[in-house]
């Protein structure tokens, strides 16, 4: 047995463990690169994906603009590499996604944003 089989199962045990506390995130990002410069929109179909999450730290980042920062950790294996055109959804609340603060492979911490 590898170490990296022994870290994923035991990853998979804390996930289901926290039960509730993971929330179920819907990752959606369009597929062409192409970008319409008059409309200020990427052009493309939207793709979705969905995985497990662990919201932390929500706390409003600018009391004039009404914006909310957050900190989310998922498993890396179950989502793919997010970047700033991708937008999730936790609880039907939409959040741009942010700077990636940690990785190791395994579990990855991002900043998401909503206003």
């Amino acid at each position: 047995m590898s170490y990296q089989a022994l870290i994923d199962r035991n990853l998979n045990r804390a996930f289901n463990s926290i039960k509730d506390l993971a929330k179920v995130v819907t990752l959606t990002r369009n597929t062409a690169a192409a970008f319409n410069f008059g409309t200020g929109e990427s052009a493309g179909t939207p793709i979705s994906n969905t995985f497990k999450a662990v919201l932390i730290e929500a706390k409003k980042s600018n009391k004039e603009r009404n914006n909310t920062a957050a900190q989310l950790m998922f498993k890396t294996a179950d989502a793919p590499i997010l970047t700033a055109n991708d937008t999730v959804v936790i609880d039907t609340i939409s959040w741009k996604v942010g700077n990636y603060l940690k990785s190791d492979g395994y579990i990855s911490l991002i900043e998401i944003h909503k206003e």
